[in-house]
């Protein structure tokens, strides 16, 4: 792997002096600030290209989908356990007691339990990803479309506003048109 050539070198250069300004600032500096001066000033690795952002619309939409992803796949044994236990406990009304031999083979008496008994009855651990496939997908297009709807109204409304920094009222208003954009194309797909 490369070293990316004399202006990567530059830039890391660049990037590590302003890393050493962050470090050696005076208590009573605003860190916030020098971080952003960090961000912002010309030849830093993090700046982006051509003054344009550090990570276009659609690698904020690929990293989120991923990021979804690859969370999703690992709780999903989790909420599949915990889900079959609340659907036992609804199942099973209040005032009926579960008979023995219902007891000794299907139902759960704790997670443990639970964990075991699926493990061993319904195939081994390929067992707690059923029906993970459409559950992911829908986690993957719902992050895509967020990250990409965000993404985009946010730099066309710092376009619109002229300045480098929304408000708070205006970033929870795109915020909230992202994630509206992005249910109403996934919510029809659901199940």
């Amino acid at each position: 792997m490369g070293d990316g050539g004399p202006g990567y070198n530059a830039q890391l250069v660049s990037y590590y002096r302003g890393l050493l300004q962050l470090h050696s600032a005076e208590p009573t500096e605003d860190y916030s600030s020098v971080y952003y001066d960090l961000q912002r000033s010309p030849g830093s690795i993090t700046s982006g290209v051509a003054g344009g952002p550090t990570l276009p619309a659609l690698g904020h939409a690929l990293a989120g989908g991923l990021a979804t992803a690859g969370s999703k796949l690992l709780v999903y044994p989790i909420e599949l356990v915990t889900t079959r236990l609340q659907v036992q406990r609804q199942l099973r009304g209040p005032q009926e007691a579960p008979s023995a031999a219902q007891e000794a083979n299907a139902e759960y008496k704790s997670l443990a339990d639970a964990v075991q008994k699926i493990y061993q009855h319904e195939g081994g651990w390929r067992a707690f990803y059923t029906g993970c496939t459409p559950d992911v997908a829908k986690g993957i297009a719902d992050s895509f479309l967020f990250f990409l709807a965000y993404s985009f109204l946010r730099q066309n409304q710092l376009r619109r506003d002229g300045t480098k920094d929304l408000s708070v009222f205006k970033e929870l208003s795109v915020g909230v048109a992202a994630g509206s954009l992005a249910k109403l194309v996934t919510t029809p797909l659901q199940k």
